[in-house]
């Protein structure tokens, strides 16, 4: 678990269970490898605190920074 709380894989560039390498630089720092991961992301709404878990996210392994892809229902 990170200081947020959050579920995170190994960050390491090394190929491992439950994440894989895309083979492109990172947007926001542009030195670490994007990796498809499952995180959890939580959600403050009206003073409450929502966890969604195994949401997949691509993640940078140098700053974290994480790019989620929108999920199109029923294809």
């Amino acid at each position: 678990m990170d200081d947020a709380g959050e579920t995170r894989c190994s960050t390491s560039n090394v190929g491992g269970t439950g994440r894989s390498a895309i083979n492109e630089t990172c947007y926001l720092c542009l030195h670490g490898i994007l990796e498809k991961q499952r995180v959890t992301v939580d959600l403050r709404w009206g003073g409450k605190l929502m966890l969604i878990e195994h949401v997949p996210a691509i993640v940078c392994n140098a700053c974290g920074e994480r790019y989620y892809m929108p999920v199109l229902c029923g294809r």
